[in-house]
């Protein structure tokens, strides 16, 4: 393992009142650094911590890379169709870091991609929406599911919402059983062609 220590002058911005002037103030920030490797896996990390000793200090800020995977995508996601892995990744990114806004914005656009591959581009997010459980690709409990998505996606892309972190795992469990029903039913069609015929 590998350890450096040592203060550093930091500027910290900070505002009198929201729609102020920045003003900045320098101050000694102790900065931790630390490389080791992991006796499970083997792999390299570094570990970085920073916080302040003085009357006004700043928050104690970690730092870990790799950093820590929180929700891993599932292991079914192999058969997800492929135009959606982009997006996946960016939805698992944007969990795992912290990127709520980002994050919630994706999944919306995830369920529009969804629903426009089904049904077209016919409107607005609820026409789609209506469109796309009068066709009965979802029941009435999805439907109001996927509204939650969308409403959240549409809050944080027009108002700047973050979705807590709470919201953010139902955001994402909707998302998930949406497409591994998908996959599942294409499994199914697979394997029915190995069932006996009466």
């Amino acid at each position: 393992m590998h350890e450096n220590h040592e203060w550093v002058p930091r500027e910290v911005a900070y505002k009198q009142d929201k729609k102020g002037i920045t003003k900045s103030v320098w101050t000694p920030v102790f900065v931790a650094e630390r490389v080791f490797q992991c006796n499970g896996c083997s792999h390299i990390h570094l570990f970085i911590q920073e916080w302040t000793d003085t009357s006004t200090p700043m928050p104690e800020r970690e730092w870990h890379y790799p950093q820590k995977v929180n929700r891993p995508q599932p292991n079914w996601f192999k058969d997800v169709d492929m135009g959606l892995y982009e997006l996946l990744g960016e939805i698992y990114s944007n969990l795992n870091n912290g990127n709520l806004i980002s994050f919630s914005i994706c999944c919306r656009t995830l369920i529009d991609k969804l629903l426009t591959e089904a049904i077209g581009d016919n409107g607005g997010f609820q026409q789609k929406l209506d469109t796309y459980f009068g066709a009965g690709h979802i029941t009435e409990s999805q439907k109001d599911a996927l509204a939650v998505i969308i409403e959240a996606g549409n809050a944080s892309a027009h108002r700047g919402f973050k979705t807590d972190p709470e919201l953010s795992q139902v955001i994402l469990d909707i998302v998930e059983h949406i497409l591994k029903e998908s996959v599942n039913t294409q499994r199914a069609k697979l394997h029915a062609q190995n069932i006996p015929k009466r």
